[in-house]
């Protein structure tokens, strides 16, 4: 007898076929266990190894980071600080990322329906996607907007101040003579702040000098263009005179503006380069031009020396999908009458300076 039965009144035989049975039953689990421990060491030890690659899981760490921003989170690895969710930018279902315009192989042109379905392809629409399609919108959830975006506008709430425009991205070029020193003080109208500048801006606004080739040359780097993003009120605007296009041509009407007013032609690309990735997916959107008159009542610039010849353009972009917005109805009617580039006139100066500066804005569609 293995056991002795202390508590039941059992045969002897009974017991010691009871007492073997579990014995084999624990040397089984036990051999099971260890078979359960080393799986699940060799789990633990995958999920820590992952944190930094690629997605292996749906926790931080083992999520990697295109597995994280698809999910729409931003937090620290595996065993760090908990999750935090960032803005959803709205719609994700709306990208449209580089490879889904006109010029792209991968869609039809002129398929706006395709580009506004996104990396999606149950709207009935199949198309197809190169390998690496997904990259983008995986990694930067606003990576085909100018920002945080959402019912036709930015997402007041994701910036600082509270004015009701966003002015992004403008650029501003020069041409001189190289060796040229040249002072800027901003102005901005109360209520508008600065968002974003490079290079730095500070209280004495830019101090820098003309390089070849018209670079920049500020704080020990060059740069081939002044930049700036800001928060802007939009009581000096025009909302009155414009066009309304749609979205194969919306880039293009533009650029041609720029022509018209002699843009350089790298300074031409470099706006179709960034707004053909950056301009937000509608079928339509309405657009109000803005020149010095009016862009002087939001941000005035003083350049020390004067320049000869001082281009600025400013195109308010509205998608359909703010037209009629009750709270911003003021600005968002559709134009009255064609807008005509004005002729941009040198004046008196002795700097053989110029300057042109381009941006694009946007309304804050909430907040």
């Amino acid at each position: 007898m293995v056991f002795p039965s202390i508590f039941f009144n059992m045969e002897t035989g009974t017991v010691a076929q009871f007492s073997t049975l579990l014995i084999i039953a624990f040397s089984y689990c036990l051999h099971r266990w260890k078979k359960v421990m080393l799986f699940s060491v060799l789990i633990l030890a995958a999920l820590v190894g992952a944190r930094s690659v690629f997605a292996f899981g749906y926790v931080p760490g083992a999520c990697g980071t295109s597995c994280m921003a698809q999910r729409n989170y931003y937090g620290t690895p595996y065993g760090g600080a908990p999750v935090y969710g960032y803005p959803q930018v709205y719609p994700s279902y709306m990208g449209n990322n580089n490879w889904q315009f006109s010029s792209s192989p991968y869609i039809p042109p002129d398929c706006v329906q395709c580009r506004m379905q996104g990396q999606y392809s149950n709207y009935g629409m199949p198309y197809a996607q190169p390998p690496w399609a997904n990259y983008g919108m995986n990694n930067y959830s606003n990576y085909s907007y100018p920002g945080s975006w959402g019912w036709g506008g930015m997402n007041g709430n994701s910036y600082p101040g509270h004015a009701p425009g966003m002015m992004g991205k403008p650029n501003v070029y020069f041409s001189g003579k190289p060796g040229t020193k040249i002072k800027i003080k901003m102005q901005l109208a109360p209520g508008n702040n600065i968002l974003a500048a490079v290079p730095i801006i500070g209280e004495e606004g830019w101090d820098f000098k003309l390089s070849k080739n018209n670079s920049i040359s500020a704080n020990g780097a060059n740069y081939s263009y002044l930049f700036y993003d800001y928060r802007t009120g939009l009581d000096s605007f025009q909302f009155d005179k414009g066009f309304c296009t749609s979205h194969a041509q919306v880039i293009p009407k533009m650029a041609n503006i720029l022509k018209d007013l002699s843009f350089k032609p790298k300074e031409i690309t470099d706006f179709t380069d960034y707004w053909l990735a950056k301009m937000p997916a509608s079928e339509e959107y309405c657009i109000y031009p803005q020149v010095e008159n009016e862009i002087n009542g939001s941000v005035a610039l003083q350049v020390t020396p004067a320049p000869s010849k001082n281009t600025r353009v400013f195109f308010f972009v509205l998608p359909k999908e703010i037209m009629g917005h009750p709270e911003l109805q003021k600005y968002t009617q559709r134009p009255n009458s064609e807008w005509i580039p004005p002729v941009i006139r040198s004046v008196a100066s002795t700097s053989g300076l110029e300057l042109r500066e381009w941006g694009v804005g946007f309304l804050t569609s909430w907040e």
